[in-house]
């Protein structure tokens, strides 16, 4: 229900190929659905992952890559989400994210199947979606297929390659 009722949404991790094609996937999906998404990707992929860079731009998916661009859509976000990422010291612009954007007490949904020891909470009011999974692309999988049972006009999130190669990429 919060995912629906929200219109722009921040998206961050770790920058790892599960983190990433959870990002990704749901960020497509969201834009299916008519909302806009700003996803923090502060390093190249690399060589291995072009195919995600051509789906981000092929999408016009949004990229915040520098301090400045997330400072400057402080105001447009209603929603922050958080994936794959145990622990803070893995999220880029962890310090500002807080500042910017946790402080006013924005909602936040963790999605993770980290349950480590040194796995944390990025923020203590958020709805957590922590499920046990070989890989956090599981999680927003099932995610999706809800999200379409709510809004089944729009197409179905496995009907779309782009959408589908980014949850391959993070199992």
């Amino acid at each position: 229900a919060l995912i629906q009722e929200k219109e722009i949404f921040l998206l961050g991790a770790s920058l790892d190929p599960d983190s990433v094609g959870s990002m990704l996937s749901l960020a497509l999906y969201l834009h299916l659905l008519g909302k806009k998404t700003y996803l923090i990707i502060k390093d190249p992929l690399g060589s291995n992952f072009d195919y995600l860079e051509k789906i981000i731009r092929h999408n016009k998916v949004q990229i915040i890559s520098k301090l400045e661009q997330l400072r400057a859509i402080k105001k447009e976000v209603d929603l922050v989400m958080f994936f794959d990422t145990a622990n803070s010291k893995l999220l880029p612009f962890y310090a500002d994210i807080t500042e910017n954007f946790l402080s006013r007490k924005l909602p936040v949904i963790e999605f993770d199947h980290h349950f480590g020891a040194d796995s944390e909470e990025l923020s203590a009011d958020s709805v957590k979606l922590y499920r046990k999974a070989n890989a956090n692309t599981e999680i927003i999988a099932e995610l999706l297929l809800q999200l379409h049972e709510k809004a089944p006009a729009a197409p179905h999130p496995f009907s779309r390659r782009n959408i589908i190669l980014s949850l391959i990429t993070g199992l």
